[in-house]
């Protein structure tokens, strides 16, 4: 439920070095270099947010689809993580972020996105390249928020083995009530194990 996330719910990644845990209310993911975060509430985007004027950026925003930078950015690194960027735009102060939203990380790219109700809002932190192994964070200050995670898919910086490829044609023609069926399959146990990544 929207209305259960708490005043500080914020979806992103961080560093090993981001910080796990903080006193009072607070955006913890975004609040420092080593995280960045979308604000579910406030529709805004954090990165290095504590003592920050160019902290948060409001997303989505109300202007086009690609983000627009504004005259007020004096570090570099700033217009690069969108800090003081409108983003996405088509929006205004009632959008609310539904239940089931998507995380987009490109590392490829080094970019960060989010895909709300099917539709891709656009980059919304660039630069994350050479930032070393990320992992997906949430924060919330609400003692009773529950938050569920689901990996759904990544893809190495190579082409996929024809191996793997058939193992996934497999599990998904067979669907995800039926992977019990495997077993039942006229294939050597190898492969029989090898589809169920034993």
């Amino acid at each position: 439920n929207t209305r259960q996330r708490g005043t500080h719910a914020v979806v992103g990644v961080g560093t090993i070095k981001a910080p796990l845990h903080c006193p009072g209310y607070q955006a913890l993911v975004g609040m420092n270099q080593d995280s960045w975060g979308w604000d579910l509430g406030r529709n805004k985007l954090y990165h290095k947010g504590v003592n920050s004027v160019y902290a948060s950026t409001q997303y989505p925003s109300s202007s086009s689809l690609s983000p627009t930078t504004t005259s007020t950015l004096t570090d570099p690194a700033d217009a690069l993580n969108n800090n003081g960027i409108s983003y996405p735009s088509k929006s205004d102060d009632c959008f609310v972020v539904p239940d089931k939203f998507y995380v987009v990380l490109d590392l490829e790219e080094g970019t960060l996105a989010y895909i709300v109700d099917g539709q891709y809002l656009g980059v919304a932190f660039n630069d994350l390249k050479d930032k070393g192994a990320l992992y997906p964070m949430v924060s919330s200050v609400w003692g009773h928020c529950e938050i569920t995670m689901r990996y759904i898919n990544g893809l190495e910086p190579e082409p996929l083995q024809l191996m793997d490829t058939c193992r996934r044609v497999i599990r998904k023609r067979l669907g995800r009530t039926n992977l019990h069926l495997i077993n039942h399959l006229t294939l050597p146990t190898s492969l029989r194990n090898y589809l169920v990544y034993q």
